[in-house]
Formats: C-alpha cells, structure tokens, sequence
C-alpha cells in the first residue's frame, strides 16, 4: 500500500503530472488477524482485516494556477483493490469530510496498482492542507506500506504472534510478548521512494516504476505460523529415522563384537515390530488430515476423476501409504481393507 500523493493534471504538458507528496505522515494500524475463518484440512490461510488511520499534512503548491493546470487529485493506492473494504474516508483540517472513490482500470497508473482517488479544491493545494484518512484493507499472510513523507512513522499492531519482518528497514522497535508492536521511520528511504515516484509517473522512467513495485521498497511484516503440521511431521521422521538407526547399530555391534549370529529373519521381524512403535503411527496417521479430499476421491468419484487427481499429485505415495495404515489401524473407515488396496491399486497404476 502506498502513502498518499497528489497528482495535479497538466495541460500545456499532460504526459507531465505535476506530483506532490507529503511532508510529514503517521500511519497506525491494527491488524486483527486469524487462521480459523479458511482452512481446509491441515490447510490454514492467514487473513488479516487492516484498520488504517494516515495523519499527515501537505505542503502548500503556490505555483498552482487552475488555467495552466488541471483538476488535483489525492490517490490511494493498493496493489489489489478488492482487498479494500469500503470508501476510504479523507478529512481535511478537521472538517471538510469526503469519500475516496474508485478508479476504473484505464485511469490507473502507470505503477499497474488499483487505485482510489478524491478531487481537491485549488484552495486546498495552494495554502496546504492537514488530513486524516480511515480505512479498512483486508489482506493475506503479509503487508508493507511504501513511504513518501520526509517525516513519516508507522506503526503496526497485532494479537498475532509470529510476525516476520520484511523491506528495506527493518522496526526501529518491535516488541512480541502478546502479539507484536513494531515501528518505523526511515527518512532516507521515504525521500528515495518519493524520488522514484515522480521518475515514474512525470518523466515515464520505467525503472523508477518497477522499482516501486518491488517489495523491498517499503516497510513490511508477515504473518506466519511459529511452529505449522509440516515442522511437527519433519520433526517426528528425523526422530523416526535417529531410533531405526541407532537400535539396527546396536543389532549390527552386537552381531560384530559378540560374535553373535542375528539371521535375516530377525532383522525382518524387528522391522516390523517398529510399525507398532507410537511414533511411527502418529507420523502415518498425521497426514490423514491433509489427504481428506483423497479419501472423498476413493469413495465418491469415478476411475478417470480419481486417476486425474493422482496423476496432478507429488504426495501420491504419502498419501496411499496413510490410506493403507488407516485401514490397518481401522481409524473409522467404511470399506473393509481388502476393498481399499484394490481401489489404491486400480486408481493409482
């Protein structure tokens, strides 16, 4: 998300907006944030709902004459703008009230970013103006915010507790006991941003616009899962593999030193002892959950639909090998264990 600007249309030049940014800008949000409200399976999405508050002020443009330019406007804009819940609503020295509106696709930027705009008085740009902006952006997993102000502070806060931070700064401070609340401020980045907004927009640089949609341009944080299923199945196969290991060494030192005959058999039995061993059913059964919509593929579709989904999958193996435990185990499914092996062997060959 940017900071906001104005853009002062040109009409001697109109391939030359005028661009002006903030002086100074303080950027709150609270992000309330949550894995719950989509998931599927094992599989949770991140979604944040953002409630914005921008303070700032803009310097007056004396050279602002309405004959020789054209109508100003304040953009807002946001990489996706469906994400945009509701008008964006902008008050001016404490008063004047208005609602940003919606642009359509052909009067965007040459940045390639949705955008919502609101139309300025010639008042406003020649004496300068303080506003205030509220808005609601819902998001996925990450946001940044790219900075124009000379004099600009963000800060973020949320419940969430594993934030990751990202972009050109990192949080002068950050704190992470219940959640995180971190800020920044970085002058030298938001005038090198503003530098590069107006190479792009007047001049038509398209280096200086590529620049800007590159996500290091700005401040930015990313929720995260500390500790998601996939750490907890890596960790439980290493601890797997660490107990075979050490005790078919143990089998292999005694057979060595004490001279002591262990047949084949031995070994085999053993082997298959281990697949009653706690660990490796919780590592099978874990991936039960992750292969649900496979387990609906084996009782409700047909052959070619079933063969179709396996052959799109690289957990094909996984996911048979849970099957088969599952209906050793009898963890509640309705065919018996011959009928599934025929079914596994028919739709996966």
């Amino acid at each position: 998300m940017f900071s906001p600007y104005i853009v002062i249309s040109n009409a001697v030049q109109p391939e030359r907006p005028i661009i002006l940014t903030t002086e100074s800008i303080d950027w709150t949000g609270q992000l309330n944030a949550d894995d719950t409200s989509h998931k599927i399976g094992i599989y949770k999405a991140i979604t944040y709902a953002n409630e914005m508050t921008l303070k700032g002020r803009f310097s007056g443009y004396g050279g602002y004459n309405v004959g020789s330019l054209g109508q100003a406007k304040m953009l807002l804009q946001l990489s996706d703008m469906r994400g945009m819940d509701g008008q964006p609503a902008l008050t001016i020295n404490g008063s004047k009230r208005q609602l940003f509106n919606f642009a359509s696709p052909s009067q965007n930027s040459f940045l390639g970013m949705g955008q919502a705009e609101v139309t300025l008085t010639p008042e406003d740009i020649q004496q300068g103006f303080n506003f205030e902006i509220r808005a609601k952006v819902n998001g996925l997993s990450s946001i940044e915010l790219i900075p124009f102000a000379k004099n600009n502070t963000v800060n973020l806060q949320s419940k969430w507790p594993s934030p990751s931070y990202f972009g050109s700064a990192l949080p002068n401070q950050k704190y992470a006991t219940k959640g995180f609340n971190a800020s920044w401020s970085n002058p030298f980045l938001a005038n090198e941003n503003a530098t590069l907004l107006k190479d792009c927009l007047t001049n038509q640089i398209s280096d200086a616009c590529g620049a800007l949609n590159n996500n290091a341009r700005g401040y930015g944080v990313k929720l995260i899962n500390g500790i998601d299923a996939y750490q907890m199945l890596q960790r439980t196969i290493k601890y797997a593999l660490l107990f075979l290991t050490i005790t078919f060494c143990a089998f292999f030192l005694f057979e060595t030193l004490q001279d002591l005959r262990i047949h084949p058999i031995q070994y085999t039995l053993f082997e298959s002892s281990q697949d009653q061993e706690p660990s490796l059913k919780k590592l099978m059964v874990s991936a039960l959950p992750e292969f649900e919509l496979k387990h609906k593929a084996l009782t409700q579709w047909s052959k070619n639909d079933v063969s179709h989904f396996y052959a799109n999958s690289n957990q094909t193996i996984v996911s048979l090998g849970s099957l088969l435990l599952a209906s050793h185990e009898g963890l509640g499914f309705d065919f018996n264990r011959q009928r599934l092996l025929q079914k596994l062997i028919l739709f996966s060959a």
